[in-house]
């Protein structure tokens, strides 16, 4: 069954797995149509013999018996669309009963001939290639990421005739239009195979809105609708050996998500009956399949069956899909060489709480930490040629070839298929592909997916956490002793990559085609196709790049908190910062972080404070380390004056390092301006490569020309320092 897809809209409506729209109102015809062929669909005429030399090799070693029976070579012309067999004792009022006030199944015996059967095993076969060589096949993409269990074939109806035959069934009709009404659809049909030796599942439910109905109930729904039937038609014998479903009876009347693993089995049946037979199941069951201990594969057909009154969903889903937009940053990812000594830095000194852990061998190598919205997540470098594999449960994890880098920065969405699909699509490379991840501890799961970004060494892990109620993520553990819980920062304002020179607007590009992103303009005077350029010894170019937040008006969803903080729009609406080194400036410090990072990646973060100059004041107290501007940059008569009307005190600015760049406000008076307060710190590595920016917004909107001047100079003015170079003369007044 569909363990990682609680929504089966999402199976009809993203990019990867779904029908189009054409093809659901083709879907709809054929419910219409009472069995007869209107599809008049062009598929393939024969199949290649060599296709099956990949059906080679069972897990258990040798030729499957199974895979061999079905090395057959059926077209379309052998499915005789209208001549159905009809199931032996069936009776129309015991099965609605059955799925309605019953037990919650009913079994329809010989529903298929064992033709019809062996057609459709064949076309399964020879699509999913279970047994071999296929390296883009479902089983050999997503092996590890289904837990070992899932081998899933989607979109059925256009790949033979033999599944219109199967989804034009007339018992299968009768039975969804006296439950669901008489203009019901269909939702989803698919396949499922399971080889021999795979895991059993999870208890779970198929049931179709449950997280639309209730997005904010992980393992409750209150309804008396019962808004989705499954037919689970037998390709191959479901026995206790190979792992039939189990069901909990009469679960489907009171509809819990089944958390109490114990008390599912305790009141579970393992349903057995043969190929050609059909398992008619209420939506809302509670049900799992079960390991397959057997030699040979097990296979069916999922049929998924909804009301009329589904479809302004459907079509509200499929809208929100034609523009695919990202959400906001779950959280970032650190790979450090020293796990506690990393911690302690960030929450003494800057303000963060460490919220949860994982542990291997007792020991713990993930830390998550937050300050306001923002969370971290530190992991601890580990060498996989010297170091053997942990253990890990819950969240898979992904390993960063190198310690003292930011590596990870994790989006958080509504729809994570149709996200992942979406960036694939545009050229993003696969990581790991969309799963369902379920939480050990029984607090529900998350979707998770990864791609590698454009960018040196960084990825996106791609999340939905709405259905999770642990802490952070699955697998993780609650850290309930805190020490300077007083957060000192409230959310993330920017991202900053530093990239080789030329490589900006290409990264833009790709950040526009797989995430959404548009161009932000750092001012009025930036040149689009340069960007703003910074030369003198600094040799700087800068762009920005802005995730748009329009989408967060459609009806899908906008807001997800992290916590139980509320993150609003200024958090979601977060901005990326390019910044490339210019030809013939070696010595920049764009340059040399690139130098010292070994290539492009994450330079540093901006997190913000409303009252920035107690934060730093703070966080000095506490042994932050702050880069300082030279004192001449206080006495300049232009920072004088924008210190002081923005309603700071000179003394405070100087004492603690702030820079200040201002802006005219065009929509307010003339007098009027808007101010942006700064401070960065000094590397939080032992390169000069990664370091934290604290800002306050006074109304400014984005970064003003001088700001960025600000940053690449007062970084340049650091190494300088650090190598004993002598300031040249007149610089520090440049730094206005």
């Amino acid at each position: 069954m569909m363990t990682y897809l609680p929504n089966v809209l999402r199976v009809l409506f993203t990019v990867h797995f779904v029908l189009s729209v054409f093809k659901f109102h083709v879907v709809e015809a054929v419910l219409n149509n009472k069995g007869t062929n209107i599809l008049n669909s062009k598929y393939s005429n024969s199949y290649n013999d060599a296709a099956y030399q990949t059906c080679r090799e069972s897990p258990g070693g040798g030729v499957s018996e199974v895979c061999t029976e079905t090395l057959l070579d059926f077209t379309d012309e052998d499915v005789s669309i209208n001549d159905f067999q009809f199931p032996r004792d069936y009776d129309l009022d015991e099965a609605v009963y059955a799925i309605t006030e019953g037990s919650g199944y009913y079994l329809l015996k010989g529903m298929f001939t064992k033709r019809d059967v062996e057609i459709a095993r064949d076309r399964v076969l020879f699509y999913e290639n279970p047994y071999g060589g296929d390296e883009d096949s479902e089983f050999k993409k997503n092996a590890e990421n289904h837990n070992n269990y899932e081998g899933l074939l989607w979109a059925l109806l256009n790949k033979g005739r033999i599944f219109e035959k199967f989804a034009q069934h007339p018992v299968i009709l009768e039975i969804a239009r006296k439950v669901l009404g008489p203009n019901c659809l269909i939702s989803s049909l698919a396949a499922n195979t399971v080889l021999p030796g795979m895991m059993a599942q999870t208890p779970h439910l198929d049931y179709p809105y449950y997280d639309y109905l209730f997005p904010n109930e992980t393992n409750s729904m209150n309804t008396n609708s019962l808004l989705a039937v499954q037919f689970v038609t037998l390709l191959t014998n479901f026995t206790k050996e190979n792992g039939g479903t189990a069901i909990r009876p009469y679960s489907h009347l009171v509809p819990n998500y089944p958390t109490d693993e114990q008390e599912f089995f305790k009141h579970a049946i393992q349903v057995e009956a043969e190929a050609g037979d059909t398992i008619v199941l209420a939506g809302p069951i509670q049900h799992c399949a079960m390991a397959n201990k057997s030699k040979t594969f097990r296979s069916g057909i999922l049929q998924h069956m909804v009301p009329i009154y589904i479809r302004h969903r459907v079509k509200k889903v499929v809208e929100s899909h034609t523009t695919i937009m990202p959400g906001h940053i779950h959280h970032v990812e650190w790979c450090v060489s020293d796990l506690t000594t990393t911690k302690d830095k960030l929450t003494e000194s800057y303000g963060f709480t460490a919220e949860a852990q994982r542990k291997v061998n007792g020991v713990p190598f993930q830390v998550a930490l937050r300050s306001g919205a923002t969370w971290f997540l530190l992991t601890q470098f580990r060498n996989t040629k010297e170091e053997d594999q942990p253990q890990i449960y819950g969240m898979p994890l992904i390993r960063s070839d190198k310690a003292e880098t930011l590596f990870n920065v994790c989006i958080q969405v509504e729809d994570v298929e149709g996200m992942f699909h979406h960036a694939v699509e545009a050229g993003a490379k696969v990581i790991q592909t969309p799963s369902l991840i379920q939480c050990p501890n029984g607090h529900g799961y998350v979707t998770h997916g990864a791609i590698k970004s454009c960018v040196g060494n960084v990825i996106h892990s791609i999340v939905n956490p709405k259905s999770f109620s642990g802490s952070f993520l699955p697998g993780f553990e609650r850290i309930t002793s805190k020490e300077n819980s007083e957060h000192l920062t409230e959310s993330m304002d920017h991202l900053t990559y530093v990239c080789e020179t030329g490589q900006s607007q290409a990264i833009l590009d790709w950040y526009a085609k797989c995430f959404g992103m548009e161009r932000f303009m750092v001012n009025p005077e930036e040149s689009e196709p340069e960007g703003i350029v910074i030369g003198e010894e600094v040799g700087m170019r800068m762009k920005v790049g802005e995730w748009i937040s329009s989408w967060m008006c459609n009806e899908i969803g906008a807001k997800f908190p992290t916590s139980s903080d509320s993150v609003d729009d200024t958090t979601l609406n977060f901005k990326l910062v390019l910044a490339e080194p210019l030809a013939g400036y070696p010595e920049s410090h764009v340059q040399k972080f690139l130098d010292e990072h070994g290539g492009p990646g994450l330079q540093h973060i901006g997190l913000t404070s409303s009252t920035i100059a107690s934060t730093v004041a703070t966080m000095n107290h506490r042994g932050a380390e702050f880069r300082s501007p030279p004192p001449t940059y206080y006495t300049m008569a232009s920072k004088k004056s924008e210190i002081t009307q923005s309603g700071f005190d000179l003394k405070t600015f100087q004492k603690l390092g702030l820079l200040i760049d201002t802006e005219a406000d065009p929509d307010g008076p003339s007098s009027q301006t808007k101010a942006l307060i700064q401070v960065f710190t000094k590397p939080l590595f032992q390169g000069d490569t990664f370091f934290l920016e604290v800002l306050q917004r006074q109304g400014a909107r984005g970064f003003g020309a001088g700001n960025i001047t600000a940053l690449a100079r007062s970084i340049q003015l650091y190494q300088q320092e650090q190598e004993g170079r002598e300031i040249p003369h007149g610089q520090e007044r440049n730094l206005a």
